[in-house]
């Protein structure tokens, strides 16, 4: 019984070794999903960390494996892990990194836009640094200026609000009576664009008017002649008006003669007529919003007129805000210049400033999201022979081997991936604390007289 009892732990503590064999890999591989690898190398992956999924069509279908600084700190070496069910990649794919929300700034994510047609990219291969793109951040915006250029900042709008402020009221009524007017003119031509058809027949029919009036001119002075011939016999003398009445029926004949060249004549008026009658109809349909436009005019002109006279008032005010700005543009293309230089010292800095608000708000908060629990920092202050020490940086370091040393701190110390930048004086040497710029030359006590020694007590 006892043998069968030590077989039965040997096997039990075996299967207890497999297990926990068994998580010590799944742990060390991470759970991940089998994928497929590309490598890009880009000069600037701000705000791109190991472990951001990569996600395409809002599905997630890989992650950053590793980041990498390389060309001493200069570039980053990125090992995309892609799942197999967004494998291949093909050419002429892009990646963009993107917010996780409207107000998330550091939950970033890659999204993968993939073209419709390409060559596959093999595995292991090289993702083109051009198709990898991030997004322009804040800091890059930042500008330093000095006091002098926000105190003529402010007297800029300043000045700008009060002559803003003195013809209000006036460009105010304006600004609400000008609508009316836009919409009538509007209307206008949404009228003349709604029947183009109606508008070439009013053009040609008028032509044709003026045509027909300058063919049946002569047809029309001849008959007013001879009218005014007859009217002229009838006012002479009686005794004339028989040799009238003899002539009475050449005159007939030649009324005759002309009423027939008349009546060719109305024809064409009624022919006329007939092609002007849709014209007409036109402008009497056009006729009334142009009224209504003429009357908003009319209406919004004193508004106007009192908005020129504001205008004209503040011409001084607005030539000394102009005088002013001349002077003060010289100095922001100055600062503009400078800022240049100064952000691409500040620019690098930027994880471990979100990194330095991210640290902050769980420092001070209670909670972890599942679990409420209370964060406490004991010390223990020993007591000390002077409160005046006068190692400097080196020495303190060699007493201390545990203590680290940067000043001024490099971006990516924090992670433990230095980026010197020389152009900006940080170099390797601000590692060495034998190099330390506040080391002091000499001990500050030298010069001091009966200085207790408390050590000895004396």
């Amino acid at each position: 019984m006892t043998a069968k009892l030590r077989t039965a732990r040997r096997i039990a503590a075996g299967a207890l070794a497999l297990a926990v064999l068994a998580t010590l890999v799944i742990l060390r591989t991470g759970g991940d999903e089998p994928g497929n690898t590309l490598w890009v190398t880009v000069p600037d992956a701000t705000n791109v960390i190991a472990g951001q999924e990569i996600r395409a069509a809002g599905r997630r279908v890989g992650r950053i494996a590793t980041a990498e600084p390389v060309r001493g700190g200069r570039a980053v070496r990125l090992q995309l892990q892609i799942e197999d069910a967004a494998w291949p990649v093909p050419a002429g794919s892009r990646i963009d990194l993107r917010w996780g929300g409207t107000i998330s700034i550091i939950n970033r994510y890659l999204a993968l836009t993939r073209p419709a047609h390409g060559r596959p990219l093999p595995q292991g291969g090289s993702f083109p640094a051009r198709d990898f793109h991030v997004p322009v951040e804040l800091d890059q915006l930042v500008a330093s200026f000095p006091a002098g250029v926000r105190g003529d900042l402010k007297q800029f709008l300043d000045e700008g609000g009060t002559t803003a402020a003195k013809g209000q009221e006036g460009l105010k009524r304006s600004l609400d009576r000008a609508p009316a007017a836009v919409d009538r003119v509007a209307g206008l031509m949404e009228d003349l664009d709604r029947d183009p058809a109606g508008l070439s027949a009013l053009v040609r029919t008028t032509d044709s008017v003026v045509d027909a009036v300058h063919r049946a001119d002569p047809g029309i002075q001849r008959l007013v002649t001879g009218a005014a011939t007859t009217l002229d016999a009838l006012g002479d003398e009686s005794v004339d008006l028989e040799r009238t009445l003899a002539r009475m029926p050449g005159t007939l004949a030649a009324a005759r003669g002309t009423l027939g060249r008349a009546d060719a004549t109305l024809r064409s008026a009624v022919s006329v007529t007939d092609r002007i009658a849709p014209g007409v109809t036109e402008v009497r349909r056009i006729t009334r919003p142009l009224d209504r436009v003429l009357r908003t005019v009319a209406d919004v002109g004193p508004d106007v007129r009192q908005t020129v006279s504001t205008l004209r008032t503040a011409a001084p005010d607005l030539t000394k805000l102009l005088d002013r700005g001349r002077e003060v543009l010289p100095q922001v293309e100055s600062i503009g210049k400078q800022a240049v230089d100064e952000l691409r010292c500040i620019r690098p800095y930027t994880p471990d400033i979100i990194a330095f608000f991210t640290n902050w708000g769980g420092f001070l908060a209670n909670s972890d999201g599942k679990d409420k629990y209370l964060r406490a920092t004991v010390q223990n202050l020993l007591p000390a022979e002077t409160n005046v020490d006068t190692r400097d940086s080196a020495q303190a370091k060699a007493q201390n081997p545990g203590l680290a040393y940067a000043f001024p701190q490099p971006p990516g110390l924090s992670a433990d991936q230095p980026w010197f930048l020389p152009e900006c004086g940080i170099g390797p040497e601000v590692m060495d604390p034998a190099k330390d710029p506040e080391s002091r030359l000499r001990n500050p006590l030298s010069n001091i007289q009966n200085v207790p020694d408390m050590r000895s007590g004396r």
